[in-house]
C-alpha cells in the first residue's frame, strides 16, 4: 500500500482513506488497476505487473527498515523504473572537502538526471529538488538545495555539489559510460537535465514504457452491426491506422483483438487477426491499414477492448468502449450505417466481401473535400406487397455540426431548412424481405468540417419507419 502514494491522485488518495473494511478497499483497489490496465485484451494487468516488479525491487536493493520501506532511490525506482544509465559516487575525504557516496540516475526519455546522496553517511539516499536557478559560475558558492525528507538544517555547512565533470561525464569518455557522447552531452546540458527532475516529479508522478508516444500505434475503430441468424448479430470490429516505415524493404506485422465483456465483466467472445503490410524499395513511408475483427453476439450491451500491437516493436494501443449491440428482428430493421473508402462490385477474393459487394469500411470517416464519401447499410423484415415484392423508400439529409465559413453562399445551405446541406430520396424494391444500400454523398459544394448523416428506411407495405445516425469529416 505505501507504493500506492507515487500513483494516487489527492483525490483518489482521499477516496481510499475514507474506505472503512478490507472488502470495500480490495474493491477500490481492483477498479482503480483495472482503469489502468494498458493491454485491456490481455488477462494480465501489465501496468499493475510493472509496479510490483519495482516495488520488489525497490525493496531489494534499497530498503530501509522505516516506513516506507525504501530510501528515495526506491521511490524513484518505483514511479519511473529503473534508469538507463547510472553512476555511483564513492565517498571521499580530502583536506579541502568531503565528498559524499552519491548517485545520479539518467531517464532519456525524460532528459532528466536524478541526483541522490547519503548525506549523513547512514546508507538513506535522498534526492534533491533545485528551487534556485542561477548561472553556473555562482552554483557552487550560492545555490540551496531542499531535501523532500527534510533535516536540511541538521546537515553540516559543506559544499553538496563536489562531483566533478569529469565524474558525471566520465574520464573515459560518454555520459554514465555511454562512450562517443561525451562531445554531445556539455556540462549545461548535464545542469538542465538535473533541473528537469522537479519538473517531471510534478508533470508525470509515475510513469511506465508503454506511456511514451513512441510506444503508441494509435488508431480509429467503429462497431458495425449486421443481422447474423436467429437472434443474434454479426458485429463486426473495424480498426483503422497508419502503418509506418521501418526504413527497409520487407513486411511488418500487425495483430488486432478485440474481446466483449458482459456487465459482469465476464469475456463472451473473442476475436485476433494478424497482418502483413508490404512495403518495397520506392513505397512511401506512411500506409493506411483497415483491419476488420467479426464475430457474433446476441443483442445486448457490452463493454468491448480492443487492441492492435506492432510485431516486433512492443508498440501498442489499447482502447475500451460500451457497445449495444441491436435487435435486428424488429420490422422494419436497417443495419449499421457504415461509412466507407471503396463500395464496388467483387472483383478479387477480399475479407471485406459482402455477398456481391466489396465494402472497405472506413472507421475513421474522414473524408478530402469534393471526393464521394461512400455510405453502406442493410435493411431488414421489409414486408411484401400483393405481387409478392418488397418495396421501400430511403431518405437521407446531412447536417453540417461545423459553421460555414463566412461570406459562402447562403442558397448552399439549402431551401427552407438551413441546417441540411445536403437531401435525398429514391425507392426500391427487393426480391426478399431484405436488401443492402450504398449511395455516394457528394461532398463538392461542402466545407471542412463535422457533419451528420441522418437515414430512414420506410416500408412501402406496413409504412413503418426505421432510421439511424452517423457522422463523417471533411478535410483539405
Amino acid at each position: 500500500m505505501a507504493s500506492l502514494q507515487y500513483l494516487l491522485s489527492t483525490d483518489e488518495l482521499t477516496d481510499l482513506l475514507l474506505l472503512r473494511n478490507e472488502d470495500s478497499c480490495i474493491r477500490w483497489m481492483r477498479e482503480f488497476w483495472r482503469s489502468r490496465d494498458p493491454i485491456l485484451t490481455t488477462p494480465e494487468n501489465e501496468a499493475r505487473l510493472e509496479h510490483e516488479r519495482r516495488v520488489e525491487f525497490a525493496t531489494s536493493w534499497f530498503g530501509r527498515a522505516e516506513w516506507p520501506g525504501w530510501d528515495q532511490r526506491g521511490e524513484v525506482c518505483i514511479r519511473y523504473g529503473l534508469p538507463v544509465g547510472r553512476d555511483i559516487v564513492t565517498a571521499d575525504v580530502s583536506p579541502r572537502s568531503y565528498v559524499r557516496p552519491g548517485e545520479y540516475w539518467y531517464y532519456p526519455a525524460f532528459g532528466m538526471t536524478v541526483q541522490f546522496e547519503d548525506a549523513f553517511g547512514n546508507g538513506n539516499y535522498t534526492y534533491y529538488l533545485e528551487h534556485v536557478q542561477l548561472p553556473i559560475g555562482e552554483r557552487w558558492s550560492s545555490d540551496r538545495l531542499r531535501m523532500p525528507a527534510g533535516q536540511w538544517g541538521a546537515m553540516p555547512d559543506l559544499d553538496l555539489d563536489l562531483m566533478t565533470l569529469d565524474v558525471v561525464l566520465g574520464i573515459g569518455g560518454g555520459y554514465f559510460g555511454m562512450y562517443g557522447s561525451s562531445d554531445q552531452f556539455t556540462w549545461e546540458d548535464f545542469q538542465q537535465s538535473l533541473w528537469r527532475f522537479p519538473e517531471v516529479l510534478e508533470t508525470y508522478p509515475a510513469a511506465f514504457p508503454f506511456d511514451f508516444e513512441p510506444m503508441r500505434v494509435p488508431f480509429e475503430f467503429g462497431v458495425a452491426c449486421f443481422r447474423g441468424g436467429e437472434s443474434l448479430d454479426r458485429v463486426d470490429v473495424n480498426a483503422e491506422f497508419e502503418a509506418v516505415d521501418r526504413g527497409k524493404p520487407g513486411a511488418t506485422q500487425y495483430r488486432a483483438t478485440a474481446v466483449f465483456f458482459d456487465l459482469e465483466a465476464s469475456e463472451v467472445a473473442r476475436v485476433s487477426h494478424t497482418t502483413h503490410v508490404l512495403r518495397d524499395a520506392a513505397g512511401d513511408s506512411i500506409f493506411d491499414v483497415v483491419m476488420q475483427l467479426p464475430s457474433t453476439l446476441p443483442p445486448g450491451t457490452y463493454e468491448l477492448a480492443i487492441t492492435i500491437e506492432e510485431n516486433g516493436t512492443g508498440r501498442f494501443s489499447s482502447y475500451r468502449k460500451h457497445v449495444s449491440v441491436d435487435d435486428l428482428s424488429r420490422r422494419p430493421a436497417m443495419s449499421t450505417v457504415c461509412f466507407s473508402s471503396r463500395v464496388a462490385p467483387v472483383s478479387r477474393e477480399s475479407a471485406f466481401n459482402r455477398g456481391a459487394l466489396e465494402v472497405v469500411p472506413k472507421p475513421s470517416a474522414r473524408y478530402f473535400i469534393a471526393t464521394s464519401a461512400p455510405v453502406y447499410f442493410e435493411v431488414y423484415n421489409l414486408a411484401p406487397d400483393d405481387g409478392g415484392v418488397h418495396r421501400y423508400q430511403v431518405s437521407y439529409r446531412v447536417k453540417p455540426l461545423t459553421p460555414a465559413p463566412k461570406g459562402l453562399w447562403k442558397k448552399i445551405v439549402g431551401g427552407s431548412d438551413e441546417s441540411t446541406v445536403l437531401a435525398s430520396s429514391f425507392e426500391a424494391a427487393a426480391p426478399g424481405p431484405q436488401d443492402v444500400v450504398y449511395v455516394f454523398l457528394k461532398t463538392d459544394e461542402l466545407w471542412p468540417g463535422d457533419y451528420e448523416l441522418d437515414v430512414s428506411v420506410t416500408d412501402g407495405v406496413s409504412k413503418r419507419e426505421t432510421s439511424r445516425t452517423a457522422r463523417f469529416r471533411l478535410v483539405e
